[in-house]
């Protein structure tokens, strides 16, 4: 039983040669074929020559591609198979068929960067809305307006320019000094604070200075 498994790669090699020679034999008929030919429709003679020689070694080929009697002999993969032997041994084929340099582009291809001018093209993706965009808070802010109420008990209103009626914290220490006349305008620094409150919390305006 050993020495019959021993036999198998003998075999197995013996039918690789085989085949190599037949798929040789076959490239140089082809090539002999393609010696033949005029010059005119180089690619219509190399598939007339591959169709002759199929039909000269179809039994041969059958038998070396492991074909039964219902299957058809494969040009793409007989095409392969010779591939290898006629690069080597028909050196026809590269005046028939010369092959052509890979062109690798580069960006200054491009006709556009070419011309010089200039590229532009859309942010992606666009900036948020201002609306939309959170941003650390100043520390003080302005407002102006007429003042409506005599400035006391802390607390001073204005009414802004576009009919708004604002409300203040008015520290003593800001205050003091100051003389406010009801109808004339104020202008003031003020800066925003949170007040915890039962309902759950409110921004006090707190007056931080008031501008001459």
């Amino acid at each position: 039983m050993r020495s019959i498994l021993l036999l198998f790669p003998v075999f197995m090699s013996t039918g690789l040669a085989s085949q190599a020679e037949l798929y040789k034999e076959v490239a140089d008929d082809i090539c002999h074929c393609l010696e033949k030919a005029d010059g005119r429709g180089s690619h219509n003679r190399a598939a007339d020559c591959l169709t002759a020689s199929m039909g000269t070694y179809r039994e041969e080929l059958r038998q070396a591609m492991e074909l039964s009697g219902s299957q058809r002999i494969s040009r793409r993969q007989l095409t392969e198979a010779l591939l290898e032997p006629l690069v080597e041994n028909c050196p026809l084929l590269e005046t028939m068929f010369p092959m052509t340099e890979e062109v690798e582009y580069r960006w200054s291809d491009n006709p556009v960067a070419a011309s010089g001018v200039r590229i532009v093209t859309d942010k992606f993706p666009k900036a948020d809305p201002k609306e939309t965009t959170t941003a650390e808070a100043p520390a003080q802010w302005r407002a102006s307006g007429q003042l409506i109420a005599r400035a006391g008990g802390g607390v001073l209103r204005l009414e802004t320019d576009s009919g708004e009626i604002w409300q203040f914290e008015l520290p003593g220490r800001v205050a003091r000094g100051r003389k406010l006349v009801v109808g004339e305008p104020v202008s003031i620094l003020y800066r925003r604070e949170w007040r915890t409150t039962d309902e759950g919390g409110v921004v006090v305006k707190v007056v931080t200075e008031i501008v001459p």
